[in-house]
């Protein structure tokens, strides 16, 4: 099943995200107990433009236009209202802002998190990277770099890092359109990172614009 929402990514930002977001995923392994199992449809993102207010217990639609796919391991909240309450803070910063969380989400096991971010700053996925890099460097306890990633569609940017006290490790994702940038991050504890980066990295290979 596929629904739709509409959320509008509309931003015209001078501000630096500056609210740094691994503090609050230390608490994410438990802080989904609102979140319905909503059936992870096909389309997880469908961009469309002015229509931000208008939030929906349904797919996320945010601007610009593209597409993820998570399986069926995945629980995916596309509003605030089915966000825990440590998301729905982040989006209420991030909204602050400019930005948008446009979804987040875990594995229906609970040891794994994702979320996407989407701010209009037209930087390049490099100097948008290492801003985010700089913000967090505080609560950042092991930095593994930046590699780059080619796929079918897009260059991207993957920074692998261990944040939330050293306990969780993550993978984030910079992509580009146009001039907005998106952050794409999955994690799960350090010790089982290994067991799910060919998770991690099969769903971001499915990103594309529509």
């Amino acid at each position: 099943m596929v629904a739709t929402a509409n959320v509008d990514c509309k931003c015209e930002i001078d501000d630096i995200l500056s609210h740094s977001t691994i503090e609050i995923a230390r608490k994410l392994a438990l802080s989904f107990s609102n979140v319905q199992n909503i059936e992870v449809p096909k389309t997880i993102a469908i961009v469309k433009p002015n229509q931000m207010d208008n939030l929906s217990s349904q797919i996320v639609n945010f601007s610009p236009d593209f597409t993820v796919t998570y399986d069926n391991i995945w629980a995916i909240a596309r509003s605030k209202k089915d966000m825990g309450n440590s998301m729905r803070d982040l989006a209420d910063q991030l909204e602050g802002i400019g930005a948008r969380l446009v979804y987040s989400g875990h594995t229906t096991d609970d040891r794994c998190g994702t979320r996407a971010i989407v701010i209009n700053k037209n930087l390049s996925n490099e100097n948008y990277a290492e801003e985010i890099r700089k913000l967090n460097k505080k609560t950042i306890t092991n930095d593994m770099g930046f590699t780059d990633i080619s796929t079918d569609h897009f260059q991207m940017l993957k920074w692998v890092y261990d944040g939330g006290g050293g306990q969780y490790r993550f993978a984030e994702y910079f992509i580009r359109l146009g001039t907005y940038n998106i952050r794409i991050a999955f994690w799960t504890e350090r010790g089982s990172f290994d067991g799910f980066k060919d998770t991690f990295e099969s769903t971001i290979r499915t990103f594309k614009q529509n």
